[in-house]
């Protein structure tokens, strides 16, 4: 596994990852509404719950903060 989140200036500079010190793979990024903490997820194995980890905007100081266990098969909410 070796999914990564990136981020990357508009103009495609400054590409850098985020939380390089973890295992397994980041996904489903999402900033907070005033832009100031960004939110991912990160999976170590396929039997691994998920865990949600808590960043500042230029993707420092991750933490994570919760697990939780996401499906895998068909829609994200389990229904197909």
């Amino acid at each position: 596994m070796t999914d990564e989140v990136h981020l990357v200036r508009p103009d495609g500079s400054h590409d850098h990852v985020v939380a390089t010190n973890l295992p397994g793979r980041q996904g489903h990024p999402d900033f907070s509404r005033d832009g100031s903490r960004l939110a991912f997820d990160q999976l170590t194995s396929e039997e691994s719950s998920d865990q949600i980890y808590l960043a500042k905007a230029d993707g420092s100081t991750a933490k994570g903060v919760s697990h939780c266990k996401l499906s895998r098969v068909g829609h994200p909410m389990g229904r197909g």
